[in-house]
């Protein structure tokens, strides 16, 4: 830059890499990533902390592991803090929470503590809109956790009631909305609950491309998109839910095409999804193994504790319920539980237990 560089330009600079991005320009993307990356290497505290938000949100999820936005997202926030930029600190606080949850093998409790000392800290900032974003996230770790909720499965309790925070959200808060939306699919997809998943169905899948495109939001939403759809259409055999299944498979299948590693396991999760679908007579069951196995070996290499959990765990129903095989069955099970023990996400091992207590009981 001619003139030196300011503490914004990082961040504009990432942000024009973020469209790229979206539009599917990942060569012209990474552009901007070096660029932006440089800047903030040799700028202030301030030009960090703008500059690792947008390069950890948009950026470095195309072409690095999970983990290296986690720690960008963990840097930004520590040089917000230091440089006074607390709006901008607690963005990345947010972004770390969810890097933490979604895409990291850091245990729930440890992860509780740290969102209880964010909340806080925007609490005392007085930054409402970000203490929004990240309070169903909040809620999430509690309710897998088991901590101070009566129904695990529905997202409320002692971070946030569901009624009166869904009451709060602004008509212009659509990001606000598909936050909840997510977190409430999440739990959905995590203690199997059918109906919360056809309630929420619709305003999540319109809202999701409007509020997360080109963020690393979108990978996992993706992934719960194409989920919500296969299980809706086991359960309904209703073809709109089908024909999204193909839709979000084709999405994540596209961008692991394109080389961005951290869609490869959700992308091999909904081919096998999609394979369980197409096999009427229940033939294939080497096929499908063969595609859930290497998404879970995948989620294991990129260090995504809760996908590999719950692959394992998908595993063990496909292949005891629909293909009739415990036996082949029952170490996926085995294995889900001790990835959940050790996720922390003891309220969700409770549940397997209660279950399967028949097979889990035996030892």
């Amino acid at each position: 830059c001619k003139y030196g560089s300011v503490d914004v330009l990082p961040s504009i600079i990432a942000q024009y890499g973020g469209l790229e991005a979206a539009i599917g320009n990942l060569k012209g993307a990474f552009r901007f990533l070096s660029i932006s990356t440089m800047l903030v290497e040799t700028g202030s505290r301030q030009a960090k902390a703008r500059g690792l938000l947008v390069t950890s949100s948009l950026l470095l999820p195309w072409y690095q592991p999970f983990a290296k936005g986690l720690e960008a997202s963990r840097q930004g926030y520590l040089a917000g803090m230091a440089s006074g930029e607390y709006y901008v600190a607690m963005l990345n606080a947010n972004q770390y929470i969810l890097y933490a949850l979604m895409f990291s093998n850091i245990g729930l409790v440890e992860l509780e503590n740290d969102v209880r000392i964010f909340c806080k800290q925007m609490e005392d900032f007085g930054l409402e809109f970000i203490l929004m974003l990240t309070l169903p996230m909040y809620q999430a770790v509690l309710n897998l956790t088991g901590d101070y909720v009566d129904d695990p499965g529905q997202l409320s309790g002692e971070a946030m009631d569901l009624e009166e925070f869904s009451a709060k959200i602004p008509v212009s808060g659509l990001l606000i909305q598909q936050v909840l939306l997510v977190f409430r699919g999440q739990l959905a997809i995590s203690f199997n609950r059918i109906l919360i998943m056809e309630q929420i169905f619709e305003p999540f899948r319109k809202g999701r491309d409007r509020a997360f495109r080109g963020h690393v939001a979108n990978f996992h939403s993706s992934l719960m998109e194409g989920v919500f759809s296969y299980r809706l259409y086991a359960h309904t055999k209703k073809r709109k839910y089908r024909r999204q299944a193909r839709l979000a498979t084709a999405r994540l299948e596209g961008w692991a095409d394109d080389g961005v590693m951290n869609c490869a396991p959700a992308s091999l999760y909904l081919q096998a999804e999609r394979k369980v679908c197409n096999d009427k007579k229940r033939c294939n069951l080497d096929g499908v193994i063969q595609l859930y196995n290497e998404a879970i070996r995948l989620a294991n290499t990129l260090g995504v504790l809760h996908w590999e959990a719950e692959f394992n765990e998908r595993v063990f129903v496909v292949v005891s319920e629909l293909y009739r095989d415990e036996t082949m069955a029952t170490p996926y099970l085995y294995k889900a539980v001790e990835l959940y023990e050790r996720w922390e996400a003891y309220a969700k091992v409770e549940s397997l237990q209660q279950m399967n207590w028949k097979i889990l009981g035996q030892t």
